[in-house]
């Protein structure tokens, strides 16, 4: 949702506490959706 609001990887990477790296990762195997699942990304 942050990232459809505009803000950046690194936006959000600082948001969560993450590496921005792994918040691009998840972002890009979310691919289109509406919005993040966390759920579904541990499916993978």
């Amino acid at each position: 949702m942050l990232h459809r609001m505009g803000w950046t990887d690194w936006a959000i990477a600082r948001k969560i506490g993450h590496h921005h790296s792994s918040v691009s990762r998840e972002l890009q195997r979310q691919g289109n959706q509406e919005s993040y699942c966390a759920e579904k990304a541990q499916e993978d």
